[in-house]
């Protein structure tokens, strides 16, 4: 009901019963059921817990309602109980907050550490990846000795053609060979008084070019 309707209610009681009605009713209801009590105070809202944290350093201690810091919430400095100056500060846990203005900007969280069934199972994928590779080349190997082994069969061959080629050469230098017969070529036209000199024979092989 809103207060024009209950000013209006008021007036109309006071005009129906008399302006003593509320005293009398509040009289005669309190004769029969007690006085009314007053209604309990709200309490005030329980003060939110601090919770510290330090830097890695030492040097600084962080304070903020709550249990965890997070992103967008306030963060105070403890010893001044003024917001946190803006910067970087890694943590004793090795996590790293950013602040600006007062506020936690970005958390960078550290890289846990390894577990044994982290360690088991890169131990196992090195050992895989190792034998795999001890098979590739144990193959690649093989495959090398394959191609040497032809190459010395190759290599084997040329000597053995060599050695006979050298052979025959040697019999060829020792067989005694027949000397030719040099032929005397003129080199020069003959005058007519040498031509005439010549042997009829001569003259024919001078004219064929034989001479």
């Amino acid at each position: 009901m809103s207060e024009t309707k209950k000013i209006e209610f008021a007036k109309e009681v006071e005009t129906s019963f008399g302006k003593d009605f509320f005293a009398k009713f509040k009289k005669l209801h309190t004769k029969f059921f007690g006085e009314t009590p007053a209604p309990a105070p709200t309490p005030d809202p329980a003060p939110v817990a601090l919770k510290e944290w330090k830097t890695k350093d030492g040097t600084t201690t962080i304070s903020v309602q709550g249990e965890t810091i997070d992103v967008n919430v306030p963060v105070m400095d403890a010893s001044t109980g003024m917001a946190l100056a803006d910067g970087s500060y890694p943590l004793e846990d090795g996590t790293e907050i950013k602040v600006l203005g007062g506020i936690v900007t970005a958390i960078e969280k550290p890289t846990p550490a390894p577990t044994p069934a982290d360690m088991a199972t890169v131990t196992a994928t090195f050992k895989a990846e190792f034998k795999k590779q001890e098979v590739s080349f144990a193959a690649e190997l093989k495959k090398r000795d394959t191609e040497l082994s032809e190459l010395k069969a190759d290599l084997k061959d040329m000597f053995e053609i060599n050695a006979e080629i050298a052979t025959k050469f040697a019999k060829a230098e020792a067989t005694p060979v027949a000397t030719p017969v040099k032929k005397v070529l003129f080199e020069k036209e003959l005058s007519e008084e040498e031509y005439n000199k010549l042997s009829n024979a001569d003259k024919v092989r001078y004219k064929q070019g034989k001479l």
